[in-house]
């Protein structure tokens, strides 16, 4: 496959992941929680900031409490998706809180399995880190 080819094929990639984690991340805002784990892979890896989340039905139990209620606590959208040519795709962006204020940052890896669709193999979301004050400890 020359350049010109492998650069289209990635970019309609990109585009693919970009639109499933737009619709990951409505779906947690909608909450619907059958949707939201249609997402997440069989086999998800989910980074928490104690604990490791391995399977969709761990990521369900983690995630159940933050699926509850009317509104989500916090919101995310892909501000940057990266394809490889291995066929993995890094989606990346802000994490807001229910207000808006910014308060992290995520990141996801996707892969296309067997029956077509992209879900989320490997996720994790970090807090950002707020300057102190000279002389205080963080």
């Amino acid at each position: 496959m020359d350049q010109d080819n492998r650069a289209e094929l990635l970019g309609r990639v990109e585009a693919e992941v970009r639109a499933a984690e737009c619709a990951f991340s409505s779906a947690f805002a909608n909450r619907d929680r059958e949707l939201f784990l249609s997402f997440v892979s069989e086999n998800a890896v989910f980074l928490g900031e104690a604990t490791t989340h391995r399977g969709r039905q761990a990521v369900a139990l983690a995630w159940a409490s933050l699926l509850e209620g009317v509104e989500a606590p916090f919101t995310w959208m892909p501000e940057r998706v990266e394809a490889a040519n291995s066929g993995l795709v890094l989606s990346t962006g802000p994490v807001h809180d229910a207000r808006g204020c910014l308060t992290g940052r995520f990141s996801s890896v996707w892969r296309r399995e067997e029956d077509g669709a992209w879900r989320v193999i490997f996720d994790q979301g970090c807090a950002l880190s707020l300057p102190t004050q000279q002389g205080e400890t963080p």
